[in-house]
Formats: structure tokens, C-alpha cells, sequence
């Protein structure tokens, strides 16, 4: 079933990697050190901030281990083109 997973996950262009249920607390800490040591803007601090559990789910068996997944996702891409008195805007 990982493989499965993993094929899928790549072949769309993201990142998957399976961590011990003990390395949660380790990646909690990562995140609130990066906070502290980091300028970060608004959006920045929402994503670190408000994206993010650390938190396993209730199950009805023992949690070993869990996936973390990087997506790809494209926020907004805008083509100005300045050919003419009146520029346009399109997205891409």
C-alpha cells in the first residue's frame, strides 16, 4: 500500500516520507524553533502557525508511523503584457 502511495504521490510531482509516530513531537519542536528564529511576514507566520497538526488522530490501534506529504500547490501566476496604451492581465 505505501508503494502504491508513494508511486502516485511522485508521479504527480509531490514528496512523501514516512516517519516514526515518535518523530511528531520532534517536528512540533522544529516548527516553534523556525518561528522564533525566523522574520517572517504575515502569510508566513499563518502557514506555520495555523497549516500544521501535530496531533495524532484517534485510532483504534497503535500509531506507528505517519506520512508527511510536500504538494505543489500554485497560489496565483498573472501575466501583464504592456503591448498598447492599456496593459492586460491574464492568469496563467
Amino acid at each position: 500500500m505505501i508503494d502504491v502511495l508513494k508511486h502516485r504521490v511522485v508521479a504527480h510531482g509531490d514528496r512523501l516520507k514516512m516517519l516514526s509516530i515518535k518523530r511528531l513531537q520532534d517536528l512540533k519542536n522544529e516548527v516553534e524553533r523556525f518561528k522564533k528564529n525566523e522574520e517572517l511576514n504575515g502569510f508566513q507566520q499563518w502557514i506555520v502557525s495555523q497549516m500544521y497538526q501535530f496531533e495524532a488522530p484517534p485510532a483504534e490501534f497503535a500509531i506507528k508511523s505517519i506520512l508527511i506529504v510536500a504538494v505543489r500547490i500554485r497560489l496565483c501566476q498573472n501575466n501583464v503584457c504592456m503591448a498598447g496604451p492599456k496593459p492586460t492581465i491574464s492568469q496563467a
